[in-house]
Parts: structure tokens; sequence; C-alpha cells
């Protein structure tokens, strides 16, 4: 049998295959940071197949042995190859008037109050914190321009937007990833995509979901853990 790394129904049907002696392979979508609990042990499903070279990494820390473990990525995100990528991101530049300047694109998120499962802390005006830094990076610099790609449930109308930023909500993702020259997020899976087309990418490592999405501790992404310092990274790309 196949089944995923969700935690309820898919681990209930592999440790029931394990019982019936039934072959099982388990698909790892993208960390595993909290699944590893349960599927880093020896014995759980007969096969894994993880994203990177880094996830498995953690799964042989935890126990598992390296046969058990297939590198197969995530077909997922197959279409990032596709070959007309390029194109399609010099036509939006061109659309969207950006000549030669360096565009670097802020993924934008929510942050909310308590993490939903470890009751850690958040802080909900980080987001908008970043974006002010950003900003203010962008402003010293000439031939800079900062986009901001809103979160897709986020009521722009209800807040501040900063002048000088460009803020769009419907650009095909892919092409609009082409298109920039730098990726600042803080846990989105946006990063993942970007780095993954090879462009450069800064994450802001002080979310509640940071420890979730590693982007800088599975080497996608260069990790800031303080705003002060956002600008010295990312001016160097």
């Amino acid at each position: 049998m196949v089944a995923t790394n969700s935690p309820r129904l898919e681990r209930a049907a592999i440790e029931a295959a394990e019982n019936f002696g039934v072959p099982a392979i388990c698909m790892i979508d993208l960390f595993a940071l909290q699944e590893i609990d349960w599927i880093g042990q020896p014995g759980y499903a007969n096969k894994i197949c993880v994203l990177s070279e880094k996830v498995m990494e953690l799964f042989l820390a935890a126990g598992r042995s390296a046969d058990e473990i297939v590198v197969t990525g995530n077909p997922a995100f197959d279409y990032l190859g596709g070959g007309d990528l390029p194109d399609k991101g010099r036509q939006l530049r061109e659309l969207k008037g950006w000549g030669e300047d360096k565009v670097v694109l802020w993924c934008l998120q929510t942050e909310p109050e308590v993490h939903p499962f470890n009751g850690q802390q958040g802080d909900p005006t980080l987001p908008l914190s970043i974006e002010a830094a950003l900003k203010s990076c962008c402003s010293g610099n000439k031939g800079v321009r900062l986009y901001v790609r809103p979160y897709p449930n986020e009521d722009m109308s209800r807040r501040k937007q900063f002048d000088g930023v460009e803020y769009g909500t419907k650009d095909d993702l892919s092409a609009l990833l082409s298109a920039v020259d730098l990726v600042v997020i803080m846990s989105s899976t946006v990063g993942l995509e970007a780095a993954l087309m090879k462009k450069p990418v800064v994450s802001v490592n002080m979310s509640i979901f940071t420890d979730d999405m590693p982007f800088a501790q599975m080497s996608l992404a260069e990790g800031v853990d303080d705003l002060d310092d956002l600008c010295k990274v990312w001016i160097k790309y």
C-alpha cells in the first residue's frame, strides 16, 4: 500500500499494513519535522520517500536505515521545471515595467497570536514589520523595487499599504518567481518553490512557524533572526 505522512487515517493504515504483513510506502511531502516522531521509527513502512538529501539525513539520524529511504522529491513542484518559465518571467517584467531594476518579492503571510499545535505565542504585527523593514531597505537603494504578494485571504483594503511598494494578487506564481531577483519569506512554501527555481531566498526566522519550515536549516535560504540585519543580507544579492 501507498500512503502519505498524514498523522491520522494514513498513519493508521500503514500501522495496520505492518500488522497484516502488507508492504507499505510512506510518501513525505515536505520536511516532516513533526511526523518524524513516528515515521522515523524503524519498521514504520518498508520504504519512505522524502523531499531531499537534507530530509533523508534527518531520518537517518532518527534511526532509519539508508536502504529504507528514497529521495524522490515532490511531484507537486515538477511544474517549476517548465521550459517556458523564463519567457513568462521576462514577459511579466516587461508588463510591469521593471526593466533592469532589481525586484525583491515579499511573500506576505499572516502570523497568528498562538501556534495552533504547540501553543507558542506569536506576533500578528510581524508581517507588517518585515514589510516596513524591506520598504526601508529598498527606498535607500536606487533601482530596487519591493513587490508584495499578499496572502490569498488577506483583506488589503483593511491594512496599511506603503507608498512606493507594489502589491499584486493575480500574478501567476511561477511566472512571478521567474521574474523577480530575490524572494523573502517567513515560512511560506513559496520559499521552497523559489529555491527549486534557483532563486536567492531570505527567510526571516522570527515566526512561530520557523521551526516547522526551517528553510535556512535545510540550506534552502539565508536566515535572518533580527530585522536590523535584513538589509545587510539581501543587499548582497
